[in-house]
């Protein structure tokens, strides 16, 4: 894995995640310049629609990502052809309420169309609840269309008003 790793809380908790999920045919790891070539716009288009920024904007916004440990976007590569075929967002978001504790924010969980139903989507979902563990979150909170409601069901989200949530069983710190 010879990846750069920003340093972060659990640094080497995150980086075991990353592996634990990755497979000889596809790599799960965080963002990367090189993103901007392997499909990472046409990627999130199949999400919703986004119009494709410079290189220079997309490279100053991962800048500005990486100097937030607590924003995480994962991507998964498929080894063979060099694409994307999934990626998913993570922030964590420190509280002044429960005695600072950390609560997660899942986004932009997306799959490439000719690749769904092969399990990526439960893949980039359940890596980043475990990174979200990492941060000893809370809870995990979820946004998403009706139709996909049942998918994170099945992961464990609860509908609670319009949104999903997750209640995470960890220590506070």
């Amino acid at each position: 894995f010879k990846q750069m790793y920003r340093i972060g809380p659990n640094r080497g908790e995150i980086i075991s995640i990353l592996q634990k999920y990755s497979s000889a045919q596809h790599v799960l790891r965080e963002i990367d310049y090189s993103d901007f070539d392997k499909g990472y716009f046409e990627l999130i288009n199949q999400l919703t629609e986004s119009k494709q920024l410079p290189r220079e904007e997309f490279n100053k916004i991962l800048n500005e990502v990486r100097t937030h440990p607590g924003h995480v976007i994962l991507v998964l590569e498929e080894v063979k052809t060099g694409k994307l075929v999934a990626a998913g967002t993570a922030v964590m978001e420190r509280k002044f309420i429960r005695e600072g504790a950390y609560v997660c924010h899942i986004e932009d969980i997306v799959v490439e169309e000719s690749q769904r139903n092969e399990g990526f989507g439960k893949l980039i979902t359940e890596a980043l609840i475990d990174i979200a563990g990492v941060y000893r979150c809370y809870k995990v909170n979820l946004e998403c269309e009706d139709h996909n409601i049942s998918f994170y069901e099945k992961a464990g989200f609860q509908k609670t008003g319009n949104e999903l949530s997750l209640a995470m069983k960890y220590p506070k710190l």
